[in-house]
């Protein structure tokens, strides 16, 4: 495996011979329910020596500019999640955010339209995860095979599907705290650099997931503490970025400029 670096020079992993693991689904504080910071994201997935994160907001691609400030720590990927009548869809490589609660096949289209790449969140999940006949019914569209908040009876059948039907998946972490992050993740071919490569890998479908799910009590606890962020973010303290304890003074610095552009976006 080659080093992986940015074009200012910067080596994104520690190590030229480790796997290469993309976090491919993680909220900020852009989505209501995470109380996730830009800084946090990129401590934590450093710490765990991830070589990129995907911001996969809800309904919301990232302002323009915020992810590049972040180029020289760790490579963060712009992407969404986009809530269709029909289940949760990620998607990467566009430019123009989908309409919300259309028909999956309506929003699957749109996102090729642009040139994109549609991905189905965490399949089987009650209430906004896709099914079987979803699945079969979209033959060249990835999905899930592990999310890291997802129940893993759940991403069993995740897997089981799309070993059965020969599909190509992915792996994410879905995560809204920092506890979340890195739980799931998509292996990449090693020779990938940027988001133009990453693109390309997931358009050809070389990639695989890797990392775990919750168990059934950590599920309920992950159901708990997402209520306590909805009420948090209801009562007006969740989305308070003094909240959040930067890890230098450069995150610092980045995470109250992110503030103030989220603030300017609302």
């Amino acid at each position: 495996m080659r080093d992986k670096k940015t074009e200012n020079g910067n080596d994104h992993s520690s190590s030229s011979h480790r796997e290469v693991r993309i976090d491919l689904h993680c909220h900020s504080i852009y989505s209501r329910d995470s109380i996730l910071d830009l800084p946090t994201i990129v401590t934590r997935a450093r710490e765990l020596e991830l070589f990129g994160v995907a911001i996969t907001d809800h309904d919301r691609l990232p302002p323009s500019g915020v992810l590049e400030r972040y180029s020289d720590q760790i490579l963060l990927i712009p992407g969404i999640e986009v809530s269709t009548s029909g289940g949760h869809l990620l998607a990467f490589g566009i430019q123009t955010t989908p309409p919300k609660a259309r028909s999956l096949s309506e929003t699957i289209d749109f996102v090729r339209g642009q040139g994109g790449i549609p991905i189905f969140s965490h399949p089987y999940r009650m209430g906004d995860g896709v099914g079987t006949g979803d699945i079969e019914g979209h033959p060249k569209v990835l999905f899930e095979g592990l999310n890291g908040r997802s129940w893993m009876r759940y991403n069993q059948r995740s897997l089981s599907i799309g070993e059965r039907l020969g599909r190509h998946m992915t792996g994410g972490s879905d995560a809204h705290d920092p506890t979340d992050i890195g739980r799931a993740w998509t292996v990449f071919p090693d020779d990938v650099q940027d988001v133009v490569d990453i693109f390309e890998a997931l358009h050809k479908g070389t990639v695989q997931p890797g990392g775990a799910g919750l168990s059934f009590p950590q599920l309920v606890r992950s159901k708990a503490m997402g209520t306590v962020r909805w009420t948090n973010h209801y009562l007006g303290r969740g989305s308070d970025e003094s909240t959040h304890i930067p890890q230098n003074d450069q995150v610092a610095s980045q995470g109250e400029q992110d503030a103030e552009d989220r603030e300017g976006d609302q």
